[in-house]
């Protein structure tokens, strides 16, 4: 509590005059470009978000980082009679998940929710994922308090200015292209790409430690899940085989199970010179064999009204 009370005083006090500048100052050119972050289009974050605030009642909500956008495809999912929509932003930890729960939860209305969850995610600080969630779609409550939450000077700035900006009738929030590059926007929030195959190189030895804040957040998506009734679960992306040798995970497996029913399986068919288009994420053949594998043997074994 005290540390979000003087979350709120920094953001008060320290965030306003800047902000106020950048405003005048129109939000372009010199020291405004330096402070205040824009989207990468190649996530279709805009469009994702957009298209949140006018779906309801679906069956699945998927949310997560990169892996969950790039892999949990609406169109696979439909043959197996299922409506879902991937709320997945780049590198989203669980404070952005929350923020994106409280959100959208009472218009999606999901009947299941699977959030894809890696040591990485939980390691990290969430600044990137929470600037793009506040410069892509309007000012929320939970979206501020996700702000207040990150105790970042940069990331609370932003949160003012584009809360600010909004009330100005400034705000601008359309739909990116529907493709960006290579990155095409598929309805429902999914991105897909040519298919391009991996080659296998050795990665370095790595070890993550799960950021204490990060791990609150995830308990938090949990105790708000269970209080309005909807089914969860964790599930864990696959990454190519040769990156995953290269992760120390710790505990972190354990600490999943703990909170929710979680599911690193990969299927055996899947292989990292043929189902992938670089270490961390599969390419549209990976996907459709990741996305089968969880029609055909985990979604089966959650109960969901």
């Amino acid at each position: 509590m005290r540390r979000f009370i003087r979350n709120i005083i920094l953001f008060t006090i320290a965030a306003m005059p800047c902000v106020l500048a950048a405003i005048l100052l129109g939000g372009h050119g010199g020291w405004a470009t330096t402070v205040f972050f824009r989207t990468v289009p190649e996530s279709h974050i805009k469009h994702r978000l957009n298209e949140a605030s006018r779906t309801t009642d679906v069956d699945i909500l998927f949310l997560g980082s990169s892996h969950c956008y790039r892999t949990f495809d609406p169109r696979i999912f439909s043959r197996y009679g299922y409506t879902t929509f991937n709320l997945g932003t780049s590198n989203q930890t669980p404070e952005q998940t929350l923020a994106l729960l409280q959100r959208y939860l009472d218009t999606l209305c999901p009947r299941l929710v699977i959030m894809d969850v890696n040591p990485e995610s939980l390691s990290i600080d969430g600044v990137e994922s929470a600037l793009d969630v506040l410069c892509s779609s309007p000012p929320s409550w939970p979206t501020i308090l996700m702000a207040l939450r990150s105790g970042n000077a940069k990331v609370m700035c932003t949160a003012i200015y584009v809360a600010l900006k909004h009330v100005l009738g400034g705000g601008t929030y359309a739909d990116e292209p529907t493709m960006v590059g290579e990155n095409g926007y598929v309805d429902g929030g999914y991105v897909e790409r040519p298919v391009e195959h991996f080659s296998p190189v050795p990665f370095n030895r790595r070890s993550y430690v799960a950021d204490p804040h990060q791990l609150r957040a995830l308990r938090r998506c949990v105790d708000l899940l269970r209080e309005r009734g909807v089914s969860y679960a964790f599930v864990r992306v696959p990454i190519t085989k040769i990156n995953l040798q290269a992760y120390d995970e710790g505990d972190f497996g354990d600490r999943m199970r703990e909170m929710a029913p979680y599911f690193d399986d990969c299927p055996s068919a899947i292989d990292d010179s043929l189902h992938f288009f670089d270490g961390e994420h599969l390419n549209q053949d990976g996907a459709e064999a990741y996305c089968r594998y969880l029609c055909d043997s985990i979604i089966p074994k959650l109960s969901f009204n």
